[in-house]
Parts: structure tokens; sequence; C-alpha cells
């Protein structure tokens, strides 16, 4: 049987449509980092090398012995993490980190083998920009937003007062998104999941240090 995230990680990939807190353990990506907005080149060169890195590993028995740990998999969801440091008019201006999860029997060695078949399939893509790595987000509040992209401030507004209601900060200014359907899917039927990193308020406060003189 294939492992399936939307079977086996419900709780991290299918929120229902309210906030809930969520521990995100060390997960294994390949990533791609870059500057631009989602409709520009170097994004969507990102989501063309992860999602060709991420259907040659999981189509590789068809020409390949199984790898040590083998097990088949559905290809895990393209998710990004966002900064707008110049705000959300200024798209050019957004930081992103698009990355794909992949199985856990992901060696180094086989990952190189992988990516140079992948490499081979698409010359034309940066395949310099591509790196993987093992991520652990912490405490997450997360909550599936349903329709426009442009309308998920009023998602993020219901997040804030989850946190506000249970003294938990926000850890960055980031935020992640996990796009659950093709982006060319109608606006009112899309489905996102929105994620952002939080602490308690306790761990914010500043350690008051005892200051010790001498007397006399």
């Amino acid at each position: 049987m294939a492992y399936d995230w939307k079977k086996q990680d419900r709780d991290l990939y299918l929120p229902k449509g309210e906030p809930v807190l969520v521990d995100v353990p060390p997960l294994r990506y390949f990533k791609v980092s870059g500057q631009g907005a989602p409709e520009d080149a170097a994004y969507q060169d990102a989501v063309a090398m992860l999602y060709a890195v991420s259907y040659t590993l999981k189509m590789w028995t068809k020409k390949n012995p199984p790898p040590p740990g083998w097990y088949d998999f559905a290809v895990f969801p393209l998710e990004t993490a966002w900064q707008c440091p110049d705000g959300f008019e200024a798209r050019s201006g957004f930081i992103f980190d698009a990355m794909i999860r992949q199985p856990d029997f992901l060696t180094p060695e086989l990952e190189d083998e992988v990516v140079a078949a992948a490499h081979t399939k698409k010359p034309d893509l940066p395949w310099r920009r591509l790196e993987s790595l093992e991520q652990a987000e912490g405490r997450c509040v997360q909550m599936l937003h349903l329709g426009p992209y442009a309308e998920e401030d009023r998602s993020f507004a219901v997040m804030d007062r989850f946190c506000l209601h249970r003294n938990l900060l926000r850890r960055g200014n980031g935020h992640k998104e996990i796009y659950l359907n093709d982006p060319r899917t109608a606006p009112e039927n899309l489905k996102t999941v929105l994620r952002y990193w939080v602490k308690s308020a306790a761990e914010a406060k500043p350690v008051r240090k005892m200051i010790r003189g001498r007397h006399g």
C-alpha cells in the first residue's frame, strides 16, 4: 500500500476551516529559494524543478532496482514559505522557499541519482538552485483557506485572533502556504493551508537578572 499523506498525515496537511495548533516534526525536503512573485520565472522554475525531482523519485523503480527501504508513496503537495519585506504590493520583492517533502528512505546517494536523472529530462532549468534539507518547523498555527489567494487576509485575521486568545506570538514575519490543488483551479475553489510559526508569550518575556553589589 502506498504511503498517502492525505491519510497518514491528515493533521499536517488537511486542517479544517478553523485554526489549530500543530507540532511539525523534522521532515526531509527538496527546496528552492529565490525572490519574485508567484508568476515570475524564478518561482515557476523552482516549482518545475521540485515536481521534476519528486516525480522522478516516485517513478524510480520503473527503470531501476528498488533502493533500501523503498516504499510506494503519493507525491507530497507543494509548499512555499513567503516573506514580503516591502509589503504585499511589492510582489517582485517577495522572498520564497518553495519545497516538496520527500519520503524518509531518500539517502544522499539516491538523491544525487534522482537529481541527475531529472536534470537530464529538463536540462534548461537552473538546477544549481535546488537543495535538500531536513527541517523541523515546530509549533505552528494553521488553517484551511478556501477561495482566492488574494483573500488570504481574512483567514490570517482569524488565525491572529486565535493566537491572541491563547497568548501565542508569531515567530518571524513570514508564513507558509501548502497548495492542495492546481493553481489553475477556479479561484473560488482553491484550497490552501495557511501556516505560521508561534511561541508562547511567556517565552518572549525578557528575563530580569539580579545585580548584586557590594555594601558597607
